[in-house]
């Protein structure tokens, strides 16, 4: 029965996927007979239509490209991390801090104001006036606009910095950087 088995690589635009020993061809899109000379630990792809090796150079390319669209989603969900720490996990927390905002100023604004009964039970549970609650509810918004700002544009500069890196080991060394710059600047 062994005999009757052959080797298949599926490809999709262009790049290999997969690769089955099986005993007929699988009937999806994009499965391909694997050449007489095909080697599990070697890539494959496709060039206008024929099997053909990928170059050493190519795969630390390919590894490269991957690496890159790895890190850069590694480095938003750091900044991200910093960023729900200041406005909250979620859209509720988030609105309700937006809220909190807009009753601040109001009240800043206007000692009786209508917004003021949103901050009413802060400044009881802290025993201080509505006025001075919304100062504090200002200052602390003013910081994390400041964080998330700073936050976001280390992500860019990051982010720039991984698109111009050369080497997989540079990568990993703006990656120590970014969390390490975060984690300190975060707090």
């Amino acid at each position: 029965m062994e005999e009757n088995l052959k080797t298949y690589i599926r490809f999709e635009n262009e790049k290999q996927l997969e690769v089955a020993t099986l005993v007929s061809k699988p009937s999806e899109e994009g499965w391909k007979t694997a050449p007489a000379n095909f080697e599990f630990s070697k890539r494959y792809k496709l060039a206008s239509g024929k099997i053909e090796e990928v170059s050493v150079d190519e795969l630390a390319a390919m590894r490269l490209a991957e690496t890159k669209a790895m890190i850069a989603t590694e480095i938003s969900i750091l900044v991200d991390n910093v960023r729900s720490k200041y406005i909250g996990c979620s859209p509720a927390k988030q609105k309700c801090y937006e809220l909190q905002e807009k009753a601040a100023l109001s009240v800043l604004e206007n000692a009786e104001s209508p917004l003021s009964s949103l901050i009413q039970p802060l400044a009881e549970v802290r025993n201080i006036t509505i006025s001075e609650m919304a100062q504090l509810i200002l200052a602390k918004a003013q910081v994390a606009n400041q964080k998330i700002i700073w936050a976001e544009a280390i992500e860019d500069n990051y982010k720039l910095l991984i698109e111009n890196a050369e080497t997989i080991e540079q990568i990993d060394q703006l990656l120590v950087e970014i969390s390490t710059t975060l984690k300190a600047g975060g707090n």
